[in-house]
This record gives structure tokens, C-alpha cells and sequence, in this order.
């Protein structure tokens, strides 16, 4: 049984895609115009400065807000005959072939910042990520009572990430996840995800200095003042995950091999490079949750447990891991 209908489930009409308070993108337009005049049957619209056959276009539940608090809305479809999720956010709107494998372009200049194309640095190879026991375990949400009944995921998006595009980002990053957790692991739950950048203490936050774990635990406490000031900070299913540029200077190498992410386990805080493979997020979430490396599964394509290296995303949980995470929800 679905816990509440969502207040901006997606109807395929002109109001429910248009987005009237923002200047759209050609793209973001062309997709409104087009799906608005022909709703339910296959229709042309450029996107990205060629023409694109949609097909089978159906809306999927989701609850995702924006950096400037606009809600994102996921569709499935079918875009030159190949299976794709779109995503329309904001100003824009995105589409990724389920398929991809290799990163979208960065938006934003960052001398820094791994290259995001499709010619990964040769340092991607047999990557890994720190899964860290906190040394002094940070307490549930402050005022929790109750059953969980709602996943309450806040992304932070650090000055230094370059990410300009919300629609880009959560197609390329959220989607697969989003659409997974809502229809085969935990259907019963309300998830809400909420993107959030210019938060001071958080995006601009040193995370190169000092201990990896305080600094975890420094991301859980100020990301549930956050919360609280929301109004949001009493979901004993709230987490934390910071998404940075550079790696860590403080994450160190695992078995000589560059870090691209860390979590707590069963922990609340996470942070992760966007340099690193597509499934980065979806394996830190994995393990604040109670996914594992060892129920992962590397061949033919890597699982969002599995390690970072350098083989395509497979975009999924296995079943160990997804029984991983019912089974940690259920102990609330």
C-alpha cells in the first residue's frame, strides 16, 4: 500500500509539465510542447541540437526536490528505439539511455576536476571506496519516535562539484536508484530526495583536513540542523551525503588504489567524488542502509556494491544486497 499519493505525481498534460515561474531551456521546452500536444503516443522533439523519437513515455513516482526547491519529475521511455529515463527539473530536462556507461560532460570549468567524458584517467582502474565504523557513534535524529515511514536522502552539492545541471545530475546519478528502491525493495516507504547547494557549514566544508570519520560525523550533526531547519529533522531515516570534485585528500588509498567515496556503515553520512563510476551514490546510500561489498557482484557489469573498476554500471542492487537493505529498514 502506497503511504500517500504524491502531491505532484505527474499527469501527462500541459500543466503538469510546464513550469511556468522558470525560463526554460530549448530542450526543457521542446519536451513540454511536444509531450503536452501528444499525450500517450510517440512524438519527434530536438534535444541537444538533434531530432529524438520518444515512445512509450510513462511517468514514474518519485519525490526529488531541486536546489531551488522545484520537485524533478522521472519518466520512462523508449528514445530511438533504446530504453532511457528522462528527467525534467527546474529550467531543464535531460535524457540518459539506460545503456550509457561513460560520464556526461562536466558543465562547469574546474582545473581540478577529473575529466567527466568519455576517456576516463587511467587512475579510474581498480578504484575503491573506505567503509568507515564511527569511533564515536552518531546519535539517531534528535526527537525520533516511532516506525520508520520515510527515507529522507539530502544531497549536498559542494562549491567545488561543478554541478550546474539538477536534471543532468539526477538522471546520470538518481534515477536507476530512485526508480529500484520505490518498486522492488521498499515500495511501503515514502522516499524523498532533496538536492541542496549554498549551504554554509556543508557545501564550502574543508573535507580535505583532518579525520576522515570526524568529518563524516560533522556532515551527519550539521546536516540534521539543516534538516531541522526545514522542519525536517525528526525522520529517523534521514541521511546525509555530501557530493564533492576532488577526492579527499584525507581518504587515503585502499590497497594502493585512489578512494571515490566513504561511508559510515549503517551510519548517516556519506561523501562521494562525482569523478568516480555511475553508481557511486547509489553504492555510499547502499552503504548507510546496509548494503555490502561482499554481496556484490562484478561480472558482466558492475553492481552498485561493487567495486570501483572500470567495468559499466550495472545500475542495480543484487538480490543479497537488496534483502541487505529490507532487512535493515524492517528493524525500525
Amino acid at each position: 500500500m502506497r503511504l500517500r499519493t504524491l502531491a505532484f505525481a505527474l499527469g501527462m498534460t500541459a500543466c503538469a509539465l510546464a513550469t511556468p515561474t522558470l525560463a526554460r531551456s530549448p530542450d526543457a521546452a521542446a519536451f513540454d510542447a511536444a509531450a503536452s500536444a501528444n499525450p500517450g503516443r510517440a512524438f519527434d522533439m530536438t534535444y541537444e541540437g538533434r531530432s529524438r523519437r520518444i515512445d512509450g513515455l510513462r511517468a514514474i513516482d518519485m519525490e526529488v526536490e531541486g536546489p531551488d526547491g522545484s520537485p524533478a519529475r522521472m519518466f520512462r521511455a523508449l528514445v530511438d528505439g533504446q530504453a532511457a529515463t528522462i528527467v525534467r527539473i527546474g529550467d531543464r530536462v535531460n535524457i540518459a539511455l539506460e545503456a550509457e556507461t561513460a560520464p556526461p560532460p562536466a558543465l562547469a570549468s574546474a582545473s581540478a576536476r577529473t575529466s567527466r567524458s568519455s576517456e576516463w584517467s587511467i587512475d579510474y582502474g581498480f578504484a575503491n571506496d573506505l567503509v568507515l565504523e564511527e569511533e564515536t557513534p552518531v546519535p539517531p535524529p534528535r526527537g525520533t519516535t516511532g516506525p520508520l515511514r520515510t527515507l529522507d536522502i539530502w544531497v549536498f552539492l559542494h562549491e567545488n562539484a561543478g554541478e550546474n545541471d539538477p536534471a543532468r545530475f539526477v538522471n546520470w546519478y538518481v534515477a536507476t536508484w530512485d526508480a529500484e528502491m520505490r518498486e522492488s525493495i521498499a515500495p511501503d516507504l515514502r522516499i524523498r530526495m532533496f538536492f541542496k547547494d549554498k549551504v554554509d557549514g556543508i557545501t564550502n566544508m574543508d573535507y580535505h583536513s583532518g579525520d576522515r570519520v570526524k568529518r563524516l560525523q560533522e556532515l551527519s550533526s550539521l546536516g540534521q540542523d539543516y534538516a531541522e531547519s526545514r522542519g525536517m529533522g525528526d525522520s529517523p531515516g534521514a541521511r546525509y551525503l555530501l557530493v564533492v570534485g576532488d577526492r579527499g585528500e584525507n581518504w587515503g588509498h585502499e590497497f594502493l588504489a585512489p578512494v571515490y567515496g566513504l561511508a559510515l556503515q549503517k551510519g548517516h553520512a556519506a561523501m562521494v567524488s562525482n569523478t568516480g563510476p555511475r553508481h557511486v551514490l547509489a553504492h555510499e546510500i547502499g552503504h548507510m542502509f546496509g548494503a555490502t561489498h561482499e554481496d556484490a557482484s562484478s561480472f558482466p557489469c558492475a553492481s552498485n556494491m561493487a567495486g570501483y573498476v572500470p567495468l559499466p554500471s550495472c545500475l542495480n542492487y543484487t538480490d543479497k544486497n537488496r534483502e541487505n537493505i529490507r532487512k535493515y529498514l524492517d528493524r525500525y
